[in-house]
């Protein structure tokens, strides 16, 4: 329904909610839509993408459908979802690190150090700076890393993950 290389403007919305189970409803998609009219009366070449890190309800599915809403979410649409987006472009939180606290985290992201390929990219003494880790505590941090963008069996690693926080 979309081609992502059109040369189209979104205004892209983004929901995020910490339970795995929720899914955005008709109230999500339709306050969503009501701002994107007030700026496509302004562009009329704007489109509207409504994006979740959960899942959409069968009726907004049907709302974007009717009203050429693009949508994505963590299974939807079924090709280009964003687990599928995440995976193949080896786009994983760091968050999903099972060997580091909140307060590593907390740590990690006041440095812009989001993806686990920014942390890849940095020197360890450097994150041992800012999370105030001992070099040990650290090089398993880094290995737990490189097993998740390096291994074949990333599905694994992650489901694992999503089980322990679900």
């Amino acid at each position: 329904m979309f081609d992502l290389w059109e040369n189209l403007s979104y205004i892209i919305e983004c929901k995020f909610h910490q339970k795995a189970w929720y899914k955005n409803d008709t109230k999500t998609i339709l306050y969503s839509y009501a701002r994107f009219i007030d700026l496509k009366n302004k562009d009329p070449q704007l489109n509207l993408w409504l994006v979740t890190n959960t899942k959409f309800t069968s009726e907004v599915i049907n709302f974007a459908n009717c009203y050429n809403i693009k949508l994505t979410s963590w299974n939807y649409p079924e090709n280009e979802n964003l687990a599928q987006l995440i995976e193949n472009k080896k786009l994983y939180p760091v968050t999903i690190l099972t060997s580091c606290s909140t307060k590593v985290f907390q740590s990690l992201i006041k440095f812009d150090i989001l993806l686990i390929q920014d942390l890849l990219k940095k020197e360890k003494r450097f994150i041992q700076k800012i999370t105030n880790l001992n070099e040990k505590e650290v090089e398993k941090i880094f290995e737990e890393a490189k097993v998740l963008v390096w291994e074949t069996n990333k599905i694994l690693w992650i489901s694992i993950i999503l089980i322990k926080y679900v």
